[in-house]
């Protein structure tokens, strides 16, 4: 963490400049200091509901298939994203087979994939992985509607 050590030298209070954390679900903060074993952890005094949404695994995973680039797929992601569906994308490059064993250990429910006959219908290919692998070819337009009418919704407790 980086503090606005050139505001103090200047003589400027930024203080309440703000903070950013970033949390991933497998990574652990520890408010008091670092200590492993602490019962301490920042997570613990966030907002019930910011838990939930923060240690949850991302429903979607959108996979660029053949040589169909990656930018392509990001723009799907982004779509999701501003309909409020929750996406990782597979950027990397990986064989389609990695790519569906890295939306199992995210815990996706679906993966989008996404390749050069599907650009070309305006279409993707959506895969559930809970349904035993279940594959349906759905219009790009209606995907975020269709993905958020099979989402189970998350409680707000918070």
């Amino acid at each position: 963490m980086q503090w606005g050590r050139h505001g103090v030298e200047q003589g400027i209070d930024n203080s309440a400049q703000g903070l950013s954390i970033h949390i991933q679900p497998e990574h652990r903060f520890y408010a008091n200091g670092g200590e492993q074993g602490s019962e301490d952890r920042l997570i613990d005094v966030l907002p019930a509901s910011f838990r939930q949404r923060a240690a949850a695994a991302p429903p979607v995973l959108v996979v660029p298939i053949g040589t169909l680039p990656a930018a392509q797929a990001l723009k799907v992601g982004e779509e999701l994203r501003a309909a409020g569906v929750a996406t990782e994308v597979e950027a990397a490059g990986r064989a389609l087979r990695k790519s569906l064993e890295r939306a199992g250990r995210l815990g996706a429910r679906w993966v989008v994939l996404l390749g050069e006959d599907e650009v070309g219908r305006e279409a993707v290919t959506v895969k559930d992985l809970k349904a035993g692998g279940e594959q349906h070819e759905v219009p790009r337009a209606a995907l975020p509607t269709y993905l958020a009418t099979r989402m189970e919704p998350v409680e707000s407790t918070g």
